[in-house]
């Protein structure tokens, strides 16, 4: 089965993912994905990453560097590998289907890890909105 996930932020560091996952991806491609942004500086944070972004996917669209990531997953290992996932993203987030756009503009579509909920996030002290941004988000 193969799997598509988009990684913004610290998992575009693919050491990083595969520390996680313990997988390395079949291929993997730089592009971007559209939407909002927040960053969150959390020192109580348990992967010792303190300052991250989270995204919102919405009509307000920045550009966001990303990589999608592509795995070939055997039946055994599916299970395994979403739950080392979820673990490392943490109760913010949760995984849906969105658009990537390679280098070229094409649209290909993967898995992203957004904020489970929008209004949690925005009345988080911690949070801040990232706008109006010249470049993309990286």
């Amino acid at each position: 089965m193969i799997c598509s996930l988009i990684f913004y932020g610290t998992l575009m560091d693919l050491r990083v993912a595969y520390r996680i996952t313990e997988l390395l991806p079949e291929k993997y491609q730089l592009g971007y994905i559209l939407g909002e942004i927040y960053e969150i500086v959390d020192y109580t944070e348990p992967n010792n990453i303190y300052k991250y972004p989270i995204l919102i996917l919405n009509q307000r669209k920045l550009k966001i560097i990303a990589i999608l990531a592509e795995y070939e997953l055997k039946k055994d290992e599916t299970t395994s590998f979403c739950k080392k996932l979820r673990r490392y993203e943490g109760p913010l987030y949760k995984f849906v289907k969105t658009s990537f756009y390679d280098v070229n503009n094409c649209v290909l579509y993967g898995y992203v890890a957004v904020a489970k909920n929008k209004l949690d996030l925005q009345n988080n002290s911690k949070a801040k909105k990232i706008t109006n941004l010249s470049n993309p988000y990286n």
